[in-house]
């Protein structure tokens, strides 16, 4: 009986410990929240943009691609040189946004606890090659 008693009174005091570890897992993960707030915004705001101008790129690959053989036969080659240029912009401007959104996600999304818990979001974008 003595054993059971011990027993019983090791289980709860194990189970309290985790239950401290979760609490204080769940406090810290809720500061962190909140004082990343800002920063999490910002990430959000950021990747916006990218997906906007990963939109345009994509716009523009499809023109270039259409409309290739056409200016290089018959049409104006300063049009197409232009959209390539516009393209090439565009390009240069994901890629700095690429490297700004991923220094802001990795702020934003970096999270301490007490015991590690797996899991987490994809905080990184691949920039696009020139």
């Amino acid at each position: 009986m003595a054993k059971a008693r011990d027993f019983g009174s090791q289980m709860v005091g194990c189970i309290g410990v985790l239950l401290a570890f979760a609490a204080l897992n769940g406090v810290l993960w809720l500061g962190q929240r909140i004082y990343h707030r800002s920063d999490v915004k910002e990430a959000e705001r950021l990747e916006v943009q990218l997906n906007q101008l990963d939109a345009q790129i994509r716009s523009d690959e499809g023109w270039l691609h259409l409309n290739r053989s056409y200016y290089e036969t018959r049409g104006p080659a300063d049009v197409f040189n232009a959209r390539i240029d516009q393209h090439n912009a565009g390009v240069a401007s994901y890629n700095a946004l690429v490297e700004q959104y991923n220094a802001v996600a990795k702020k934003a999304y970096s999270t301490w606890y007490l015991i590690p818990i797996p899991g987490g979001r994809r905080t990184s974008h691949v920039a696009r090659p020139r």
